[in-house]
């Protein structure tokens, strides 16, 4: 055990001393994130958004007396002017001519039976409308915190027009079948930051590991160390230990942002207990495979331009761009293998108050990629040990 301490020790002072090294490990992603923040919950001004308004309104019967509805014209009252600048269109095709031109970041349209249609949605009429084409967003993908503050802001004013003029449990009939649910700046800048944390996490883990060790080998610091005779589990505590202390101190540093950078973020004990535990075990699955890439090649600059492709890879094959069940056939088998898919998905879920039962597959899938991880570790170790 004195031959892992002593290993560890001397792969974090080298750290310590690597004052760029620190600033990129702690501090550069912490900022990242703050930016990208930022982004999404920019206050945005004079925003240009096209309307088609074609709604005729309904005369609806309430206790008898009929009341002229127009739902349409009630919800672009309601969207905050300050910041959206409304563009009165004609047609459809004249307002989305603007938006291929980029004149305007957005479309709504409403249809002459728009009022009919809501209303026969939350069954207040029996009324059938004549088409289901009453309503339609379309959005500039060009700027997606700004898509995505628009479709909030629509979602909002149409919730707040039910509410108004009905009830909370209409309301919540309408939003159902009126738009896909919209994040709103809260679960979308959660989402951007677990995205941040994980890959980081990830990058730390890979990068570190594979990098450190297989400078070790190319310095001849591992032949010297097994000349000493360090038994194999030493050799592998003594750098697994110095990794995983690595990532538990940029860990910490990301929870504590978590809660400073993320306004109103509520998550219990236990949930914070269980992401954190979550999120140690995926660094240590990581770091497992990062050392194994450090002994199937000879030159850092070979494993630095590996380690890019490996990144993208996982990124792309997790829950980072598309979910999970988007993939099929062989490509949905490999999304087993691979750790982000499970920190990503139970960081999303934990972050978003979901119990931690919710997380125990997560957490099974990242104990299994540990354990082979650690097995594929020994045999690589096995062979370079019998070499010495």
């Amino acid at each position: 055990m004195n031959h892992a301490l002593s290993i560890s020790r001397r792969v974090l002072w080298q750290m310590r001393s690597n004052a760029k090294g620190l600033f990129a490990l702690f501090i550069l992603p912490i900022l990242l994130t703050s930016v990208v923040g930022f982004s999404v919950v920019y206050p945005f001004e004079n925003v240009r958004v096209a309307v088609v308004n074609l709604d005729e309104g309904y005369d609806l019967q309430v206790n008898g007396t009929v009341i002229h509805i127009n739902m349409a014209k009630d919800i672009l009252s309601r969207i905050n002017s300050s910041r959206i600048s409304l563009v009165p269109q004609d047609s459809y095709e004249s307002a989305s001519s603007l938006l291929k031109q980029g004149k305007v970041r957005a479309v709504i349209f409403f249809s002459t039976e728009f009022t009919k249609w809501a209303l026969y949605e939350m069954n207040l009429t029996s009324d059938v409308p004549f088409s289901s084409f009453q309503y339609r967003l379309d959005l500039d993908d060009s700027y997606v915190p700004l898509s995505l503050y628009i479709s909030a802001e629509v979602q909002f004013a149409a919730q707040k027009t039910v509410e108004d003029l009905f009830t909370r449990g209409d309301a919540e009939n309408l939003m159902g079948s009126f738009t896909p649910v919209q994040r709103n700046s809260h679960s979308n800048l959660a989402y951007i930051f677990s995205v941040i944390m994980v890959i980081t996490l990830f990058s730390v883990a890979l990068f570190n590991s594979s990098l450190i060790l297989l400078r070790e080998r190319v310095q001849q610091t591992v032949d010297r160390l097994l000349s000493a005779r360090v038994s194999l589990s030493e050799f592998y505590a003594g750098y697994a230990i110095s990794f995983l202390l690595i990532a538990l101190m940029e860990l910490l540093v990301f929870l504590v942002a978590m809660f400073l950078i993320i306004p109103g973020l509520r998550i219990s004990f236990l949930s914070l207990l269980a992401l954190f535990s979550l999120l140690l075990l995926f660094s240590a699955a990581v770091q497992n495979a990062g050392m194994i890439l450090s002994f199937l090649f000879r030159r850092e600059m070979d494993v630095i331009m590996f380690l890019p492709a490996v990144l993208m890879l996982s990124m792309m094959l997790g829950n980072v761009f598309y979910p999970p069940e988007s993939f099929h056939g062989l490509v949905s088998f490999l999304t087993l293998f691979n750790p982000i898919k499970y920190a990503m998905h139970a960081t999303l879920f934990l972050v978003s108050g979901g119990a931690t039962s919710g997380v125990l597959v997560d957490f099974i899938g990242l104990l299994l990629l540990f354990q082979g991880g650690l097995l594929g570790l020994y045999a690589a170790m096995v062979k370079i040990f019998r070499r010495a």
